[in-house]
C-alpha cells in the first residue's frame, strides 16, 4: 500500500514538472509591462564646467571683456558620448548640441569678479558654473641695465614701475613693494625673484622720462646666472597694491651679454 502511495506521489510531480517545461517561453512576464514595451529618451541637461579663475590684464580704464570659450573648462552634453568626460551617456536624444553664454561679459574696476557660464541645449535646458575673473593693473616695466652684462659686478637691477595716469585709480605709491616680483619668461622660465631686502624703493622720476615711478631693485647676480649664453631675456613684473589688488608689467626686454674674460 505505501509503495502504491509513493507511485502515485511521483507520478504527479512528474506531470507538474512536464507542465513547467512546457511552459510557452514566448509568454510575457506577469510584471505589469509588455516585453516589447520600450522607455521614452529622457533628456538631461548639458554640464557647464568652469576655469577656477581667469587673470586679465586691463585696459587704462582697467577693463576687460572674456568670451564664453576663455570661460569654459570641458562643458558637455550627458546625451552625447565623450571618451573621457562621459564615457557612458545618458539616453540619447536627437540633437545634442548646446550654447555656452556668460551672466557678464565685460568687467570695469581692478580686482575679483564672479561670473557665471551657462550652458542651454536644444531643448532649453541649462546648467550653470561659476568663474572668477581677475582684473590687473596694467604697469610699464622700465628695466635698468638695458643691457645686463654677464660679467658685471654691480650688485643690482633696477626696475621703475610706472601706472600712466594713475591707472584704475592707482599710482607708484600705492604698490605694496614687499609683493613685487620679477621673472625670466623666455627664452628660459625662472622662478619669482622678490625684491632685494634693505634696498631703496622709492617713487620719484628714476628714469628721468617725466612719469611718476616706483623703483625696486633685484640682486644681480642671481639673475645673471640666469642665463649661460648671450640672449635676448623677457621678463614680467607683477605684484599687489597696498589694498591687495593686483598689477602686472607688460613684456620688458633685456639684452644679456658675454664678452668675455678681461685680460
Amino acid at each position: 500500500m505505501a509503495r502504491q502511495q509513493s507511485a502515485v506521489i511521483a507520478v504527479g510531480l512528474a506531470l507538474a514538472l512536464g507542465a513547467c517545461a512546457d511552459s510557452s517561453p514566448t509568454e510575457a512576464p506577469r510584471l505589469g509591462l509588455a516585453a516589447n514595451t520600450s522607455v521614452t529618451p529622457v533628456n538631461a541637461p548639458p554640464v557647464a564646467q568652469a576655469v577656477p579663475l581667469l587673470h586679465r590684464i586691463g585696459d587704462a580704464l582697467c577693463t576687460v571683456t572674456i568670451t564664453p570659450a576663455e570661460a569654459d573648462e570641458g562643458s558637455f552634453d550627458p546625451n552625447v558620448f565623450h571618451p573621457s568626460l562621459n564615457p557612458t551617456p545618458a539616453e540619447p536624444t536627437e540633437g545634442g548640441s548646446f550654447v555656452l553664454s556668460l551672466s557678464q561679459t565685460t568687467f570695469t574696476g581692478v580686482g575679483d569678479h564672479t561670473v557665471e557660464l551657462i550652458a542651454t541645449d536644444q531643448d532649453g535646458l541649462t546648467s550653470t558654473a561659476t568663474t572668477t575673473v581677475r582684473v590687473v593693473a596694467p604697469a610699464v616695466a622700465d628695466v635698468s641695465p638695458s643691457t645686463i652684462n654677464k660679467r658685471a659686478r654691480g650688485q643690482y637691477i633696477t626696475v621703475f614701475l610706472e601706472f600712466a595716469g594713475s591707472t584704475c585709480g592707482r599710482g607708484p605709491e600705492d604698490v605694496d613693494v614687499s609683493t613685487v616680483t620679477i621673472q625670466v619668461i623666455d627664452p628660459v622660465t625662472s622662478i619669482k625673484m622678490q625684491v632685494a631686502p634693505g634696498t631703496a624703493t622709492d617713487v620719484g622720476d628714476g628714469n628721468g622720462n617725466g612719469v611718476l615711478d616706483r623703483a625696486v631693485k633685484f640682486d644681480l647676480a642671481t639673475i645673471q646666472s640666469m642665463f649661460p649664453f648671450e640672449t635676448q631675456a623677457i621678463f614680467r613684473i607683477e605684484g599687489r597694491f597696498i589694498d591687495g589688488t593686483h598689477f602686472q608689467s607688460g613684456d620688458a626686454a633685456v639684452q644679456v651679454i658675454d664678452p668675455g674674460p678681461t685680460s
